[in-house]
């Protein structure tokens, strides 16, 4: 949702960047992106927390919805598979079909997936990942 968000140039509408702009074109936009997230969204969970958040705007709606996923069992699991990927499977034992390069990056990508995901106890340190 994030990368759909940062294609329409709204991915500050649910992450608070610090940047300043337009009051009025952000609470347009704010609204705007409630109002899809109310249509679209249709996990019983989430849509008690955009009642909830409605008052609050997107960006504690956003938060909210960040911390169930992050607890949810399913967020668990993920996470615990990524760190058991990173950590315990060598190149040579992954049969992966492409170059070294697309491993790398391909490895990059579950690393920058946990950092995004994980919390701060869980993330690796850069000496780990280095």
């Amino acid at each position: 949702m994030i990368k759909t968000l940062d294609s329409m140039m709204l991915k500050q509408v649910i992450i608070d960047d610090g940047a300043l702009r337009d009051p009025d074109l952000d609470q347009k936009q704010c609204k705007w992106v409630m109002a899809a997230f109310d249509r679209k969204i249709s996990h019983p969970r989430i849509r008690a927390l955009i009642e909830h958040h409605k008052p609050a705007g997107t960006r504690a709606l956003w938060t909210a919805i960040e911390n169930l996923m992050k607890m949810s069992r399913a967020g668990i699991i993920s996470m615990m598979n990524i760190q058991t990927y990173l950590t315990g499977t060598p190149y040579h034992l992954t049969n992966w079909r492409g170059t070294y390069t697309t491993y790398l990056a391909h490895w990059d990508d579950q690393v920058r997936q946990l950092m995004e995901n994980a919390s701060d106890d869980e993330k690796f340190s850069d000496l780990q990942l280095n």
